[in-house]
């Protein structure tokens, strides 16, 4: 279970522990959203290393960097998030979702 909890935490930069329920609602609920919309929620995880792997994802996934750091202050977090959300709002989508 273990392995299995590493994966799901590393693929989508969530963690909501050993309890198979609450992954199955946060899936049924974020199901239809590309991977890049849960690493740009996950910059915002209150468990800095979990913000940290999102951050990282998302500037390998979108070859896009915004100057996010893990360890900053919410406020520069939040600008940093607004930035990617924008971005793929604008353009990110359409590039990456073909």
């Amino acid at each position: 279970c273990v392995p299995a909890h590493r994966a799901l935490t590393l693929i989508t930069c969530q963690d909501f522990g050993k309890t198979p329920r609450k992954w199955r609602s946060w899936l049924g609920a974020n199901l239809d959203r590309h991977r890049v919309e849960w690493l740009i929620e996950g910059l915002m995880h209150s468990e800095e290393p979990l913000r940290a792997t999102a951050g990282l994802e998302l500037q390998k996934l979108t070859q896009v960097y915004y100057g996010y750091v893990a360890a900053a202050s919410k406020r520069e977090r939040e600008a940093a998030q607004k930035r990617y959300a924008e971005w793929w709002r604008t353009e990110g989508r359409a590039r990456l979702s073909t």
